[in-house]
C-alpha cells in the first residue's frame, strides 16, 4: 500500500469532534424541542420496527392514505388478509388454465422473524409521511408544486419523485417504498455533516460515499462504494489515521476531515474498489455444484408489484419461478435457498441481510417489471459514482442465455441501485424475463414450460459465470 507522507501535524489533548460524542456539526442534527423528526439528520419519524434503523425505511404497518393504486401496479394487501391475488381491472383475473402451481419448498427458507409490511407511498396518498418526503425533495433542489405542499402526493412531487429514481438509478415508477426512501435520506448528507464511525447499525449517506471515494483514490482500501460504513471503511480510515499521525480511532471527525481535504487526490478513472473486484472477477474460478445460491422472488403481499391485463400479480409470478430456478439448481448439485415464500413479508435489506447470512457465492433477484417494454433485462448494482464489475459480468452472462437461448426481446443489461443488489456481499443480479403488464409477456411468464426453460437459462448463465475463463462452459 502507498504510505502518504508523515510529519503532519498532530495536535495534542482532545480533539473535539473525534470521540463517540457528538461534535459541533453533529449536534446540529439533534432534535430540539418541537422539532419534527423528520428533520433530524439520522432519524426518519417512522422507526423501522423490525431492522431497527431509523431514516433508511418509510413507515411499515401503517394504514395506507390517499386514493388507490395507479396504472398497473397492483394494490397492496393487509395484514392477514388471505394471499390472493388483486383482481383486475373490471374484476378480471387470471385464467384458470393460468393458475400459479405450489410446487412445494425446494430448499430452507432463511427464517427474517415477523416481519411488518412493506410501506408504499404512492400518487393519491395525503398525510404527514407525503409532506416529510415533499421536504426531503425540495431540499435536494426538486420543484413541488404549491398546492400540493400540504401532503398531497399529486402529478408534481411524482414527477420529482420520478427524476430522483432516475438520478440515483432506480427503478422509476414514481412510487416511493424502501430503496427509494433509504436514498432520499442518504442523499441529505453531505461529507462533514455528522461524525462517522464504525457502529452496529451502520452509518448510510451520500457522506460515506464520499469518505469511501477519497479513501480508495489515496490507496486506502474502503471496499465497494457503497455509502455504507462497514467494517472495510472503518479500517481503512484507521490505516489513513496512522500515516497522516492521528490517533488510529477510526472515528472521522474534523481533524480526519480536514487531513482528507488537505491531502485530497483528484481521482481519475476507476476507484481501487473496481479495479480489486474486476482483478478478483478474473481469478474467480468455480462450478454451480454444491455453490449456495441465493434466489429472490421479488415483491411480497403488501407489495405485490405490477399487475397484467388478467389479473396476474408479479409477487406470486416471481415465487413460481424463483421456485423452478430452485428446482433446476438442485438439481445440478448446487444448494439453492429462497429468499422468500408464500407467506414471508421481508424487506428488501432483510432479504440481503438474509443472503449474506446464508453465505451465498450469488444471488438471483427475480422481477417482472411493468415499466418498459417486453423482453429480458438484467441489473446489477451501479450507482452514479460506482458499480459492481462481479454484478456486471454475472447479469451478462444470465442476459446472454435469456436473449439467446429463450430468443427474448433484448432490453440490455444496467447498474441499479436497489438493496438486494448493494447491501449483498456476492455477485448479485436482477433478472426479468418479461414485463408482465405487456399481454405477450404475461401469457409467457404463465406457461409452466417457458419458467422450466428460464430456470435452465438461469442455470446455464451461472455455470458460464463460474467457469475458469478458457473452459467449454465460460466459452459457449
Amino acid at each position: 500500500m502507498r504510505a502518504l507522507p508523515h510529519g503532519l501535524p498532530r495536535r495534542g489533548g482532545h480533539r473535539p469532534g473525534e470521540r463517540r460524542l457528538p461534535g459541533r456539526r453533529e449536534a446540529q442534527h439533534r432534535r430540539q424541542p418541537g422539532d419534527h423528526a423528520a428533520l433530524r439528520g439520522d432519524e426518519h419519524p417512522y422507526a423501522d420496527p423490525v431492522q431497527g434503523r431509523g431514516g433508511e425505511g418509510p413507515p411499515r404497518g401503517s394504514p395506507r392514505q390517499g386514493g388507490p393504486a395507479q396504472g398497473a401496479r397492483a394494490a397492496p394487501r393487509g395484514v392477514g388478509h388471505p394471499a390472493s391475488p388483486p383482481a383486475a381491472p373490471g374484476g378480471n383475473r387470471a385464467a384458470p388454465g393460468a393458475r400459479l402451481p405450489d410446487v412445494g419448498a425446494v430448499s430452507g427458507v432463511p427464517n427474517l422473524g415477523n416481519s411488518w409490511p412493506v410501506r408504499i407511498i404512492r400518487p393519491g396518498d395525503v398525510g404527514a409521511d407525503v409532506r416529510d418526503l415533499q421536504r426531503r425533495l425540495q431540499a435536494l433542489g426538486f420543484r413541488v408544486e404549491p398546492d400540493e405542499l400540504q401532503g398531497r402526493f399529486g402529478p408534481s412531487t411524482e414527477a420529482a419523485v420520478r427524476t430522483f429514481q432516475d438520478q440515483r438509478r432506480l427503478p422509476v415508477d414514481g412510487l416511493v417504498g424502501p430503496d427509494t426512501w433509504a436514498a432520499l435520506v442518504e442523499a441529505g448528507y453531505a461529507l462533514g455533516d455528522r461524525v462517522l464511525y464504525l457502529r452496529a447499525r451502520p452509518f448510510r449517506g451520500d457522506d460515506v460515499r464520499e469518505l469511501q471515494r477519497l479513501l480508495n483514490a489515496l490507496g486506502f482500501d474502503a471496499g465497494r462504494e457503497d455509502g455504507i460504513f462497514g467494517p472495510a471503511t472503518d479500517r481503512a480510515v484507521r490505516e489513513f489515521q496512522r500515516n497522516v499521525g492521528e490517533l488510529p480511532d477510526g472515528i472521522v471527525g474534523p481533524e480526519t476531515l480536514a487531513a482528507l481535504q488537505r491531502l485530497r487526490p483528484q481521482v481519475n478513472g476507476p476507484s481501487r474498489a473496481v479495479v480489486r473486484e474486476e482483478e478478483e472477477v478474473r481469478a474467480m474460478a468455480a462450478q454451480l455444484r454444491g455453490t449456495r445460491v441465493a434466489i429472490d422472488p421479488g415483491h411480497g403481499p403488501s407489495d405485490p408489484g405490477y399487475q397484467g391485463p388478467s389479473g396476474t400479480v408479479e409477487a406470486e409470478i416471481t415465487l413460481a419461478l424463483a421456485r423452478e430456478v430452485a428446482r433446476e439448481l438442485a438439481r445440478r448439485g448446487a444448494r439453492p435457498a429462497l429468499l422468500r415464500d408464500g407467506r414471508a413479508d421481508p424487506t428488501p435489506g432483510e432479504r440481503a441481510e438474509a443472503a449474506n447470512g446464508l453465505g451465498a457465492a450469488v444471488c438471483v433477484s427475480i422481477h417482472t417489471g411493468g415499466d418498459g417494454g417486453p423482453g429480458a433485462r438484467c441489473s446489477y448494482f451501479g450507482s452514479h459514482t460506482t458499480h459492481s464489475p462481479a454484478g456486471r459480468r454475472l447479469a451478462e452472462a444470465i442476459h446472454l442465455e435469456l436473449t439467446g437461448r429463450l430468443g427474448l426481446a433484448d432490453r440490455g443489461t444496467a447498474p441499479l441501485a436497489v438493496a438486494v443488489l448493494r447491501e449483498t456481499r456476492m455477485p448479485a443480479v436482477q433478472v426479468e424475463p418479461g414485463c408482465i403488464t405487456h399481454p405477450e409477456d404475461e401469457r409467457r411468464l404463465l406457461d409452466a414450460s417457458f419458467r422450466r426453460e428460464f430456470a435452465r437459462a438461469i442455470a446455464d448463465g451461472l455455470e458460464r459465470f463460474l467457469a475458469p475463463a478458457g473452459s467449454p462452459a465460460a466459452a459457449r
